[in-house]
């Protein structure tokens, strides 16, 4: 006896509805309260005779949207290009240094206080010297804002979760004479992810 098509999809579609009305239930909520606050957004606009260049009614800035997409997408690709290049430059160092950093106890202390220090001045103070060293229409300057960003929260993460290893487990490598990358990869890596 062959089962039909239908009767195998049924209880597959009759699930799939499930989690659609599953999200939809979940979201509800979220999607009320932002609609709301649009809503008495608007209102208050209107009630309370805001001037539009103090606060701009939520449909005029969706008007707007529509109407500068073009220019509004274009400016968004350029920013979304430096951020993410960036994020990219700032991590591969940090990750870069950071291993180099946890492998010598000397220069892990001599470096990380001026990595910390480094880390607590405001960022602002790193934009004219950018754009001082890359020029101020180069996108490269503002990458590499965004890299000082990720630089040292990165590295100094990195060099916490190599070296704060539990001895039991270098001991226990070391009993079987692993080598030093094998340590790296089996036993540092691993416990660095959370950090």
């Amino acid at each position: 006896m062959t089962v039909g098509a239908d009767a195998v999809l049924q209880p597959t579609m009759v699930g799939a509805r499930r989690g659609v009305l599953r999200r939809v239930v979940d979201w509800a909520p979220a999607i009320a309260v932002a609609v709301g606050f649009i809503l008495v957004w608007q209102a208050a606009i209107t009630v309370f005779d805001i001037k539009r260049f103090i606060l701009p009614a939520p449909f005029a800035i969706g008007g707007a949207f529509i109407t500068y997409f073009s220019e509004v997408w274009a400016a968004a690709s350029y920013t979304a290009t430096e951020a993410v290049g960036g994020l990219a430059i700032g991590v591969t160092a940090g990750l870069l240094v950071g291993l180099l950093t946890a492998r010598s106890v000397g220069v892990r202390e001599s470096l990380l206080p001026f990595a910390i220090a480094i880390n607590s001045i405001p960022i602002i103070a790193f934009a004219p010297i950018m754009n001082n060293w890359f020029g101020l229409a180069n996108p490269m300057s503002k990458m590499m804002i965004a890299a000082l960003l990720v630089f040292f929260p990165v590295m100094i993460n990195t060099v916490r979760g190599l070296t704060s290893v539990d001895p039991a487990a270098l001991e226990l490598m070391r009993s079987v004479a692993a080598s030093n990358m094998t340590v790296l990869r089996k036993v540092r890596i691993p416990n660095a992810l959370p950090y």
